[in-house]
């Protein structure tokens, strides 16, 4: 979502847009940024507005447009969730799930980022601006297969509130075209 507060653009001579005016911008799909040397995080923003318990998972691929992924040999190193708007539910039972899952839609570990523990709608994620440490599960895990994020109600749907997952990864030396490694 962009808005801008002037609508004065054009296009330049190398064909790039260009203007003036405010602007902001919001994560709506999944993105990567390169940390520098090896280091890289993925964010993706979840709206748990209407998320259920029922089917497999609800993933980012909800919506369409384009889904970066965590490539096959990376190390997961570490991550949070920053809750954003208050996630709400009609019960006290409801856990937002945070994990990966294939292209294809398998599940490697559904609940391998934000598990029950960190999930817990009433203790971790019922005010804005709380941040939760993801789990331990995956971190300096290699990730074996190309992955991407998924997430899910557990316990019961979800019907409000967004949360951002934020998750730093690692390539090793062989996946890198000449760039300096970090620790």
């Amino acid at each position: 979502m962009a808005t801008q507060g002037k609508s004065v653009e054009w296009v330049n001579a190398d064909g790039l847009s260009v203007g003036f005016g405010t602007r902001t911008t919001a994560v709506e799909e999944a993105t990567v940024t390169y940390l520098g040397g090896n280091r890289y995080v993925i964010e993706q923003r979840i709206d748990c507005s209407s998320l259920s318990t029922t089917g497999n998972t609800s993933t980012s691929f909800t919506g369409g447009g384009v889904h970066p992924s965590i490539p096959a040999g990376a190390v997961i190193k570490s991550g949070e969730l920053m809750v954003e708007s208050a996630v709400t539910s009609g019960t006290s039972t409801a856990d937002l799930f945070v994990g990966l899952q294939t292209a294809a839609g398998a599940e490697i570990d559904f609940d391998g980022f934000i598990g029950a523990s960190q999930g817990d709608v009433t203790a971790n994620l019922g005010s804005d601006g709380n941040c939760v440490a993801i789990a331990s599960t995956l971190v300096d895990t290699v990730v074996d297969a190309e992955s991407y994020i998924s997430y899910k109600a557990n316990g019961a749907a979800l019907n409000g509130g967004t949360a951002v997952i934020r998750v730093e990864y690692i390539l090793p030396a062989t996946l890198l075209k000449g760039e300096t490694l970090e620790a």
